[in-house]
């Protein structure tokens, strides 16, 4: 093999890692940018009547459970929209209850204090919103 050649071999192997490395990032750009809509709730334990501050990140339409292909699509579209109406649900063994409905900023976030309904029975709940693919957040409730 000549000079030249090995040169050349050696330069593709060191561009295809350059592009690997790019991909990569790329994916894990992609990925922070698409990551699923998810809920969390502070305090972690309430009793009926008191309030609570529900947080939600990635709320954001047209981005959560995108394929590859897609991600591909939306990078090069429009912007993701942030969902509007969001319905913030308590389940609990008994059924679910909407306790407001909320819209999401601009980046995707939003921060609503609502409070466990007067009736709630002691327990785990879960609160859910109607967004598909939205990671809950549990919640327990105690005696009052």
């Amino acid at each position: 093999m000549s000079g030249t050649s090995a040169r050349l071999i050696a330069a593709a192997f060191v561009g295809t890692g350059l592009l690997a490395g790019c991909a990569s990032a790329e994916a894990d750009e992609e990925t922070a940018a698409c990551a699923a809509p998810v809920l969390s709730v502070s305090p972690a334990s309430a009793t009926a009547g008191e309030e609570v501050l529900v947080m939600g990140e990635n709320f954001l339409d047209g981005c959560p459970g995108a394929s590859a292909s897609d991600r591909e699509v939306l990078r090069l579209a429009e912007p993701a929209v942030p969902y509007l109406d969001v319905a913030i649900q308590m389940v609990d063994s008994a059924g679910s209850v909407t306790l407001t409905t909320v819209d999401a900023g601009t980046d995707g976030t939003f921060e609503v204090t609502v409070p466990v309904p007067q009736d709630q029975q002691p327990g785990v709940v879960e609160l859910i919103t109607d967004v598909p693919g939205t990671r809950p957040a549990e919640l327990v409730i105690g005696l009052s």
